[in-house]
């Protein structure tokens, strides 16, 4: 098991990481936004489109003037994150947390929020926290972002580490 960690470890310190997150809605083919609700798993990988993740947004900001949802302000903070907006997501996911404190994905979300703030004890304490509400969360891998948040903060202790 610490082989498959330390490989995980050198591997993905080679390669650009991108922070996780969750969201509850996913755009179809005619671009209306669709619940997938709690436990749907969507599979694919794009990097980041940044016109794509802008005209979402938009998109978003037009919806919650008309719908007051929490689902749809949480994904409204991915789009944020994904457009390089973390501490605007950060302040949002907060909020939402007060609120919502035992919301898995928003539990999740606050976690990579504050990761990408440079929060790393804050990250862990709220992807635990995702991990304590819902174990199988992105297929049961959050350890592996406990793992990373863990060696960060290692690393801030020991650059030797």
């Amino acid at each position: 098991m610490k082989k498959t960690i330390l490989f995980f470890l050198l591997t993905c310190s080679t390669i650009e990481l991108m922070a996780c997150a969750n969201t509850f809605y996913s755009v179809n083919s005619e671009g209306k936004a669709v619940s997938w609700g709690y436990g749907w798993e969507v599979y694919f990988y794009k990097k980041f489109n940044l016109e794509k993740n802008a005209s979402k947004l938009k998109r978003l900001e037009k919806k919650l003037k008309v719908e007051k949802n929490y689902m749809l302000l949480s994904d409204y903070t991915v789009s944020l994150m994904k457009l390089g907006k973390e501490k605007e997501a950060l302040e949002i996911l907060i909020e939402l947390y007060k609120h919502y404190p035992n919301d898995y994905i928003i539990a999740a979300n606050l976690g990579t929020a504050y990761e990408l703030n440079g929060q790393v004890d804050s990250a862990l304490k709220y992807i635990k926290r995702d991990i304590s509400l819902n174990p199988n969360d992105h297929e049961g891998s959050e350890w592996i972002h406990v793992k990373v948040l863990e060696t960060k903060l290692a690393l801030q202790k020991d650059p030797a580490y």
